[in-house]
């Protein structure tokens, strides 16, 4: 090489090391930078914000529900005897719903299921005496959803007692059950919680009265 095509030479080699260092620079540079660290205080406020939309989200559907609860009163919501309220087994309950019945039952009596029936038999016998009644209708919507057994034993229960039970079910959308009203002078109506709707209890109630037949009371099965 002359001396001009040397420095030439040494002027090409020098830029390449240099672009060499650059990168290798460059990439250590990438490998070393830190991932962002997640804050412990948006981590707690998320959750707050969280369970605070959930809660609204219930209590907007409590609200809105229009289906018949386990904790409302027949007495109060339509002035007729509520002659019952039929529980469940509390093995058969959900931890949540356990706590729900113990904050709506503090300070009240507890009875198991088997009490319950036994108390609702005794409130419909009770009511079909004083009004002169040897026959009586239990009646309800949805029976199916979870009443229709309740109904079968107390069935079971008054004709020991010499009383017959008819029972209706969906009389509001059953013409032939409907039609079965005729010949009926008392009914109870039997409604399971959380399928029954308001308006529907409204309407049964409506119904027996305009065909003359006297309404003895109501029981709820939860």
């Amino acid at each position: 090489f002359t001396e001009e095509q040397k420095q030439y030479y040494n002027l090409l080699t020098q830029n390449d090391s240099e672009i060499v260092d650059t990168t290798q620079d460059a990439a250590a540079e990438s490998v070393t930078v830190q991932k962002p660290s997640i804050s412990i205080k948006y981590v707690v406020l998320g959750a707050v914000i969280f369970a605070f939309v959930y809660a609204m989200i219930l209590c907007l559907m409590y609200i809105f529900n229009g289906k018949l609860r386990a904790s409302d009163e027949l007495q109060n919501l339509y002035h007729i005897p509520q002659m019952g309220l039929i529980v469940k087994d509390s093995k058969k309950k959900l931890l949540s719903n356990q706590w729900g019945d113990n904050l709506r039952n503090h300070g009240k009596l507890k009875f198991t299921s088997a009490q319950s029936m036994e108390l609702a038999v005794a409130a419909v016998k009770i009511a079909a005496v004083k009004n002169g009644l040897d026959h009586v209708c239990l009646m309800g919507c949805n029976l199916a959803e979870g009443a229709d057994n309740v109904c079968e034993s107390i069935k079971h229960a008054l004709e020991k007692e010499q009383i017959a039970v008819t029972i209706l079910d969906n009389v509001l959308y059953n013409a032939e059950a409907m039609e079965k009203l005729e010949n009926e002078k008392g009914g109870v109506l039997v409604e399971k919680a959380g399928s029954t709707l308001y308006n529907e209890v409204a309407k049964e109630i409506e119904l027996l009265t305009r065909q003359d037949i006297i309404v003895l009371g109501g029981i709820v099965v939860e």
